[in-house]
């Protein structure tokens, strides 16, 4: 299975997690990324980033370079280390609308980081 690894430049954790923010986040979750598909036996073809801030994934460059990857066939997972990677907890709807469509081209999204990689195969 070929999977893109979807990361955030300038990554904060949102303000509502008790954890406060850290430097490195965006490496860690890339190397975690590496480590779950590794574990997996996914290949990860290509990291891509967003810059934090755009909460509308259609209008990251990032995001519609995955968009476009899926379209194309070139992927068939997604990995991301939060949901809220690919839209803020405020935007929800727009999160569960962008993993549907990648749903419809075949394509799977999976989290990365360990307390929901534990709990799931694929994202809802």
């Amino acid at each position: 299975m070929h999977a893109l690894l979807l990361g955030v430049r300038g990554w904060r954790l949102p303000p509502v997690t008790a954890h406060p923010p850290e430097a490195g986040n965006a490496e860690r979750a890339e190397q975690e990324g590496h480590q779950y598909a590794a574990e997996r036996g996914l290949r990860v073809m290509e990291v891509v980033t967003d810059p934090y801030g755009e909460p509308d994934a259609s209008r990251r460059e990032g995001w519609r370079r995955v968009q476009a990857m899926a379209k194309a066939g070139s992927i068939s997972v997604v990995l991301v280390r939060w949901p809220v990677v690919i839209a803020p907890e405020s935007r929800h709807e727009d999160r569960y609308q962008q993993v549907a469509r990648l749903r419809e081209l075949g394509v799977s999204v999976r989290y990365t980081w360990a307390p929901l990689a534990a709990s799931n195969g694929e994202a809802r």
